[in-house]
């Protein structure tokens, strides 16, 4: 567990080691070797909110951005790159174009309410072009995303006492139509936990997408979801996304129940793709082009099944390109509230160039089975 101390420490180095990158301008020179200058910028999002304190108390934190800070990223952004929609990213992708400004893509995942009400206004102000990939099944509803559930009722029962034995997790999970291997290892995962967030991932990345649904209704038994979160995790209507889509934003879609699409079986992730698209077709009256993984979550099958879909393009959150559907695999940058700010909490424009030229990332390749 990593203390408050070293987390102001760790801040403070962040904070340092950004200012001075960013003053010498080796940040750029980083990006240059990591092969990301001149190369389109996709950012993702998922909420922007209008207090961001509230929200947090509710929500997972890095899905959250507000919209003061959110018109700093536009601001920074659009000083360095052209914003494009995404048939203009396909288009240039396509050509190799690396005329004048690289181009940047401002997209958010699942089709939050607060996107309606806080983002777009903004977007619609700077005339920024933008893009929504929605859960379709969730569109128009007061069903919650299922992350968001899972992380709402774990909170509420880990801040149990008794809720923190192994055994606990072992006679819930036990309750499920799992194999005994499974059981175990699901239960053994979330005990493991440090957080309700860390404890929300496990299971999606443990159980299939019908799995999770018992496990939820297991949980559902055991806690209850505050009434105020209908609220604050509510999801787009038709209307909304009409209005939206008839003002230039790109709709496209995040799958019709938010599965992790590489945990799936093919005939699962063809209803998940093919169903979600159609239905996207059939409401908004226009051709949907548009892709987003949920998670970032694919390997070579869940590709295949994108392209036998008709998809164009395919948005995902790691640097995996596939040879032979690079549209598919769309590399983002997923931002969110304190990404790009510094120990003293204000937003600080180093961090934000560090974090667009890749010094924050990983030195070890993701590990994620892609190509399985």
């Amino acid at each position: 567990m990593i203390g408050p101390v070293n987390v102001r420490l760790r801040g403070l180095a962040k904070t340092g080691i950004a200012a001075g990158l960013d003053w010498t301008s080796l940040s750029s020179l980083v990006g240059s070797w990591r092969g990301l200058k001149d190369k389109p910028l996709v950012v993702g999002y998922h909420r922007v909110v209008s207090d961001f304190k509230y929200s947090d108390s509710l929500s997972i934190s890095p899905m959250l951005t507000s919209a003061q800070t959110f018109e700093k990223h536009l601001d920074w952004i659009a000083r360095r790159y052209r914003f494009v929609s995404l048939d203009e990213l396909a288009v240039g992708l396509e050509a190799g174009d690396c005329s004048g400004k690289p181009m940047a893509a401002i997209t958010f995942d699942d089709g939050y309410r607060d996107v309606y009400q806080n983002a777009f206004p903004i977007l619609e102000r700077k005339g920024i072009p933008s893009a929504v990939y929605v859960v379709t099944d969730l569109v128009g509803t007061r069903q919650l995303q299922v992350h968001d559930e899972l992380h709402l009722l774990m909170s509420t029962l880990l801040a149990r006492q008794h809720s923190s034995s192994l055994a606990y997790w072992r006679d819930l999970a036990a309750g499920l139509e799992l194999s005994e291997q499974s059981s175990k290892c699901l239960s053994d995962r979330i005990h493991g936990a440090n957080s309700p967030f860390q404890a929300t991932r496990r299971v999606l990345e443990t159980l299939s997408q019908s799995e999770i649904a018992n496990f939820l209704q297991e949980l559902r038994t055991r806690a209850a979801v505050p009434e105020q979160a209908l609220l604050e995790f509510q999801s787009v209507d038709w209307e909304m996304l009409r209005e939206m889509a008839g003002r230039g934003v790109t709709v496209g879609s995040h799958t019709r129940s938010h599965a992790l699409l590489s945990n799936e079986t093919p005939q699962a992730v063809r209803d998940e793709v093919e169903g979600s698209r159609q239905v996207l077709e059939q409401q908004l009256g226009v051709t949907i082009n548009h892709f987003a993984y949920p998670d970032g979550k694919f390997n070579a099958s869940v590709i295949n099944a994108i392209a036998e879909a008709g998809y164009r393009t395919a948005c995902t959150t790691c640097a995996h390109l596939d040879q032979a559907h690079p549209l598919l695999t769309i590399s983002r940058r997923m931002l969110w509230e304190k990404s790009c700010m510094n120990t003293f909490g204000r937003f600080s424009p180093a961090i934000l160039s560090c974090q667009v030229n890749g010094i924050f990332d990983p030195v070890d390749k993701c590990k994620l089975q892609h190509w399985a």
